[in-house]
This record gives C-alpha cells, structure tokens and sequence, in this order.
C-alpha cells in the first residue's frame, strides 16, 4: 500500500458482535537479570487480550506491561473493570469506532491520574486483537487488509548491555545477517564507553549500533556522553534526555551532530508529527503496544513516511506486538526497521512456536490470517502459572 492509499484500505469484515474480553498474564523468567539505566528487570510479563465474538471466533492482542513492576496488575484491573463493560455488544467490524470510544473514556481518566501511558498501552491490546479478528473474518493477513504486498521487513537486533556476552552475542548477529544492533547505555561513562568499544570491536566497522539511553541524561550530561557515543561510530541515541521535549533535543542535536529517536512514550498524533518535521529526529518509534494500537500508528506511520523521517517501530514486549509492527511496516512499504528482540530480551518466542528466520537483515511478513500467529497453548498455559 502507498502512503497516499492509506484512506483506501479494506473495511474490516464482521462477525458477529463482541461477546467476551478476557486478559491474562504472561511471564518469563530471565535468568541474569537485564540492567537498563533506570532499573533491573529480573523477569518478564505480558498481558494477553482476547476478544470473543459470538461465532467463536477469537482475536488475541498484547498490552505491555515492563514497568513498573505492577503495571501487569493494573492492566488486567483496567481490561476487567474499565474496557470489557464498554465493548460488551459492540461490533468488532468498527474498530475505529470502538477505538475512539475507548479514547474517549479513557483519555480523561489517564489525564487526570497522571497516568496517560497505561490507558493507551491497555487500549492497545483491544485494537490489536480487533486487527487479528479482522483479518480472521477476511481470512487475509492484517498486510493484505491495509492494502500491502511487502514480503520482507528489515529488522535490527535488541540488546545489549551490562551482563551481556557481547562477543558471541554480536558473532551470532552477524552470522543470522543483523547489520544494525541497539546498545544500552546511561549507567556511567565508563561502562558505557566499555560496552560500546567491545560491540565496536566484534561486530566490526560496518555495523550499525544505536545507543539507547532510557532517558538517563539531563541536557548538560547528554552534551557530555555525546563524545564517547560518536567516539564509537553510534548511527542514532534513542531518549537520551530525561525530559524528552523538542526543543531541548534540538539544541542537543544542534551542539553535537548526532540525530533522536523518540517515540515509544509519545502519545498525541500531532506530537509524533511535530517531532517528525524536526531536522534533530533521526527516526520515530511508535510501539503498537504501548501507544493506542495498530489504528493510530498506522495513521501516523503514514503521515511520518510523507516526512521523510524513518520509522523503526519499537518492540520491546512480547511476539504478537513484533508481527502487529510486521504487518505495519509492510503495509506502508516507508523507511525504517523493526525492533528484534534477542537474548534475555526475547523470553516469549515460545508463545509462538519460536522466532521467525532472520536472513539478509530481514524478516519474512507472516502470511496466515490475521497477524499470522498461532499461540503454542501449552506453552502459553505454563507461563500462566509462573509467580
């Protein structure tokens, strides 16, 4: 699909109306806990949603939940008390509809708990499992729905950091055909400047490294890091400020030359634009779990490709949300690369059977109905039970 088609891509077909909702979740144990450089994870949770209609039929979506510790709490509460009484009856066939009445009430709620980011990550797990309804109903996948013919996205490898086996790790990457890996960085200068001279060192001067710094630095501390990360050939610095506003990350791209990601914890459309048309974004990370859904950033996938801004969608959760960015990129056919997670980063794979085949720096665009996947049950039924 073009970017100027966008307004042309198939309505989704119905099935019935909305007869349950159910959330759960999902956990996996990490082994050796990952150190970003705001906190530890020492394991790793989901929440699944399921729609019902009442043909049976079932689409899943994937809410993220990383932090805090309790957000998986939180979001079963919210799927539970807040969403499910709202789209009880509903025809899964309007997602746009449904969307915006989730928005509607819970973009006010959000606002005035201080708490926006939740809301939007719980209603993105209902417009994903809308989307794979969508495509089950149509028996196409969600690429064919939005009008796409892609085969391949570029992918590029997440993580490493503190802990990391960086050698064999980027010797693996290598070998699989990544070209481009995400370091994390913002813990201090010289753990960092380590971390990024051993990547450097294995994967050799062609190797693309973004360096991702979880909103670690104030402007001034940023200014500073900014020397070591272009020390090491760093293509792209992902939320370097702790407050991430346009006009401090300007002034920082101004002294220093090296391009922002942003966009993981963006949330309005205009702010995603706005952030676009700046010459210091180097690209725009919308993630279909967190910011509102496949419908809002498939929107805003398009107004940022009429940009020129590359999009790399981030996935940091779990499967479902990496094939939802699948079907996104492939659908848009714009410029950019998708978020794989590795190591301890990708704890869920088995949910679906294992991950997808990296060949080239690209994955294949899942071909079966809806989103592609199917969920391996038993799997998915044991990590139900983890603590």
């Amino acid at each position: 699909m073009t970017v100027s088609s966008i307004e042309e891509r198939s309505t989704p077909v119905s099935g019935g109306v909305i007869v349950d909702l159910r959330a759960y979740v999902v956990h996996a144990p990490i082994g050796e806990p990952v150190r970003l450089s705001f906190g530890t994870l020492s394991s790793r949770r989901l929440v699944l949603v399921e729609i019902e209609l009442e043909n049976g039929m079932i689409g899943i979506g994937e809410s993220w939940v990383n932090w805090p510790p309790w957000a998986h709490v939180d979001r079963v509460a919210a799927f539970e008390q807040g969403i499910r009484p709202l789209i009880m009856g509903g025809d899964p066939g309007d997602i746009s509809a449904i969307h915006d009445l989730l928005v509607a009430r819970l973009d006010p709620m959000g606002r005035q708990a201080d708490a926006v980011g939740p809301m939007y990550q719980a209603i993105s797990g209902v417009d994903l499992a809308l989307w794979d309804l969508a495509g089950k109903l149509a028996e196409q996948s969600v690429v064919h729905l939005c009008g796409g013919s892609g085969a391949t996205v570029p992918v590029y490898a997440s993580s490493i950091g503190p802990g990391s086996d960086i050698e064999s790790t980027c010797s693996d990457l290598v070998d699989h055909g990544f070209d481009q890996v995400k370091v994390r960085v913002g813990f201090d200068r010289e753990t960092d400047r380590d971390l990024l001279r051993r990547v450097r060192k294995c994967a050799g001067d062609g190797f693309g490294i973004i360096a991702d710094a979880n909103r670690a630095w104030t402007l001034g501390e940023a200014e500073a890091m900014t020397g070591v990360l272009m020390e090491y050939g760093v293509d792209l610095v992902e939320e370097p400020l702790r407050d991430p506003d346009l006009a401090a990350i300007e002034v920082l791209f101004e002294s220093t030359g090296l391009p922002v990601a942003v966009g993981e914890n963006l949330y309005e459309e205009e702010d995603f634009i706005r952030f676009a048309d700046s010459p210091a974004i180097g690209a725009l990370q919308p993630d279909v779990t967190k910011n509102g859904g496949f419908s809002p950033i498939l929107e805003i996938a398009a107004r940022i490709a009429r940009s020129g801004c590359a999009l790399m969608p981030h996935c940091y959760g779990g499967p479902l949300g990496f094939m939802a960015s699948v079907h996104l990129m492939a659908g848009l056919g714009t410029r950019g690369s998708i978020e794989f997670p590795i190591g301890p980063m990708a704890p869920f794979w088995g949910m679906v059977g294992g991950p997808p085949a990296i060949h080239d720096g690209v994955v294949d665009v899942p071909s079966g109905p809806g989103f592609g996947f199917h969920l391996d049950e038993e799997w998915t039924a044991s990590a139900r039970n983890l603590p």
